[in-house]
């Protein structure tokens, strides 16, 4: 849903960006009544003794690892594929000069294969790598990996004329094969990163372990994106 997201805020950008705002708020106000009549009241029970922000901070060493992991994880990615990358795409002087439809096509195929990959990686990756159950060794191999596909398009960027000479044709398939392996790579680092995280958690304080450790990851996106 957040990729189809992604097409259709490219694609009402098309008319005007008033429109595009309507488009994206009738949305979110259709999705209200039903958040509000099929959610369970039973969800989020408060403890009765409040929650200081030092017993927040004062987490487990590997939840403390594996956060600080998730921030560099997103924020790595979040620097250059937030807004960087729609600009490239979108730039007819330096990058590619595509319409914004297509664009958001990229940005919410990206999107739609990341959540596909990451659901099917503990049956479809990790079993069949006999990689399962994971632990801090197979996130370790699975980051490394993950070094290759930006690797791969910093070589053909800085070592090929293909960017210099503005070969779109192949400077489209350089990125578009680059974000494909990307994309992959980085969902089963962050599969196995989400299995970690239940792991690790106390079980007396999973949903405090598991929302310090996505507080991180949304410091990550943020420090990234700036």
């Amino acid at each position: 849903m957040k990729g189809i997201g992604y097409f259709i805020g490219a694609a009402a950008l098309t008319f005007n960006y008033y429109f595009a705002l309507g488009i994206l708020l009738l949305l979110v106000l259709a999705a209200m009544p039903w958040a509000a009549v099929g959610l369970s009241n039973q969800l989020g029970r408060a403890r009765k003794e409040n929650i200081t922000l030092r017993a927040l901070f004062r987490q487990a060493y590997n939840v403390n690892v594996l956060s600080m992991a998730r921030f560099f994880l997103f924020g790595s990615r979040d620097m250059w594929f937030e807004v960087p990358l729609p600009f490239f795409l979108r730039d007819a002087v330096h990058g590619l000069g595509w319409q914004r439809v297509a664009v958001g096509a990229v940005l919410a195929g990206f999107i739609i294969l990341y959540g596909q990959v990451q659901s099917w990686t503990p049956q479809l990756v990790l079993q069949p790598l006999r990689q399962s159950p994971a632990n801090k060794y197979v996130e370790l191999l699975w980051n490394g990996l993950l070094c290759f596909a930006p690797a791969y398009m910093a070589v053909m960027l800085l070592g090929t004329p293909i960017f210099v000479n503005r070969q779109l044709p192949a400077m489209a398939g350089v990125l578009l094969s680059g974000l494909l392996l990307y994309c992959v790579l980085f969902a089963v680092n962050s599969s196995v990163h989400s299995y970690l995280i239940v792991k690790y958690a106390d079980g007396n304080k999973v949903a405090m372990n598991v929302g310090f450790y996505y507080m991180a990851n949304a410091l990550g996106r943020l420090t990234g994106t700036l």
